[in-house]
């Protein structure tokens, strides 16, 4: 009977022989005919049984691992997801921003102008002419190193020389 299973020799043979085993044997008929030891081996309910074991075995390892797989791919699709939603809440809360700060400045600057306002109006009321000085652009850089306002970090301080009248 053939087999599935075929002895060293009968694998080596050129050409390659089928390796027969009879039922009452357990050498090939190539091995029988040349009286050598035979490795064969038949076809056996137990074997079998073991092959199927471990198929099943890593049929289920492979069902663990795709099932694994499955639940890597959906957490990676709800972090994206939420990635994208506090991608969106950044770029609204940025705008927000934006638009707040560009209203605090309009206000600020109203704010400004009506005080400026009000001081003209006590200023008139009050009769003073003169209009008061707006130093809100003025800059303090380059002053404090000027020789002729500081010497040795000092102040200079012109003298009078001679009376108030």
């Amino acid at each position: 009977m053939p087999t599935d299973h075929s002895c060293t020799r009968c694998l080596e043979a050129t050409p390659r022989a089928e390796c027969v085993v009879a039922e009452s044997s357990s050498r090939c008929t190539r091995c029988t005919q040349m009286g050598k030891s035979c490795n064969v081996k038949k076809f056996s309910a137990e074997e079998l049984e073991r092959v199927s074991r471990a198929r099943e075995r890593v049929e289920a390892q492979l069902s663990a691992a795709e099932a694994d797989m499955d639940t890597a791919v959906a957490r990676v699709h709800e972090s994206a997801q939420h990635t994208v939603h506090l991608q969106s809440l950044a770029k609204q809360s940025i705008a927000k921003m934006k638009r707040l700060k560009t209203i605090r400045d309009a206000v600020s600057a109203r704010e400004h102008a009506l005080v400026r306002q009000g001081m003209r109006e006590l200023d008139e009321e009050d009769g003073v002419s003169q209009s008061v000085p707006d130093f809100s652009d003025f800059s303090w850089e380059g002053v404090l190193d000027d020789p002729l306002v500081f010497s040795s970090g000092t102040p200079v301080v012109p003298s009078h020389n001679g009376s108030d009248s």
